[in-house]
C-alpha cells in the first residue's frame, strides 16, 4: 500500500490526496463479505481444513496437491439496538464470579439467524443452495438446519472473520 501511495504522490506532485470521511453510520443494505477456502481430499471430497484466503500464500501449489474451493458468505450489519438485544438475550450468570457475561456462542447464533443473507454454496449436483427467510427477516428453520449442517470449522472461521470485520470481538 505504501508503494501505491508514493506512486500517487509522484504522479501528482503538490496535490494532497483526497481523504474520505469516516463511515460511522450503518447502511442497512450494506453487506459484509466473508470468504473461506475449504481444503478437501480430491479423490473422496473429504473435508481436510478451512482457512480465510488472506492467510494462504501458496494457494496454486496447494491446488496441485489437494482440492480447494472458495465459499462466500454475506452478512448484513447489525445496528446497535439489535446487537444490544442479542447481547441481553445471551447473558448468562458466571457462577464462580457471580457476574453476568455474554455467551459469545449464543450471540453467534443470533448473528447467523438474522444477518446471514447470501452465500454461494452448492449441492452435490452443482445447484445453488438458496437461503430462505421468514417475514421478520430471519432464516427459516429449514435454512438454519442447512447452515448448522456445515462443518463446524467452516462456520467458526466464517463467524470469527465476520466478527472481526464488524469489530465485534
Amino acid at each position: 500500500m505504501e508503494a501505491e501511495e508514493k506512486a500517487v504522490e509522484q504522479a501528482l506532485p503538490g496535490m494532497e490526496k483526497p481523504r474520505a470521511k469516516a463511515k460511522v453510520f450503518i447502511n442497512p443494505s450494506d453487506l459484509v463479505e466473508v470468504k473461506v477456502d475449504v481444503f478437501f481430499d480430491p479423490s473422496s471430497g473429504e473435508f481436510l481444513s478451512a482457512m480465510v484466503p488472506e492467510l494462504i500464500t501458496n494457494k496454486e501449489t496447494l491446488k496441485a496437491v489437494i482440492g480447494v474451493d472458495e465459499y462466500v458468505f454475506k452478512f448484513s450489519k447489525p445496528m446497535y439496538d439489535k446487537l444490544n438485544k442479542y447481547r441481553a438475550a445471551c447473558m448468562e450468570l458466571e457462577p464462580s464470579t457471580k457476574t453476568r457475561m455474554v455467551n459469545s456462542l449464543k450471540l453467534r447464533d443470533y448473528l447467523i439467524l438474522f444477518h446471514l443473507k447470501e452465500w454461494n454454496l452448492k449441492n452435490d449436483q452443482g445447484e445453488a443452495i438458496p437461503l430462505s427467510f421468514t417475514k421478520s427477516g430471519g432464516l427459516t428453520d429449514e435454512s438454519l438446519n442447512v447452515v448448522y449442517s456445515l462443518h463446524p470449522s467452516i462456520m467458526d472461521i466464517v463467524m470469527t472473520s465476520f466478527e472481526s470485520k464488524m469489530v465485534l470481538v
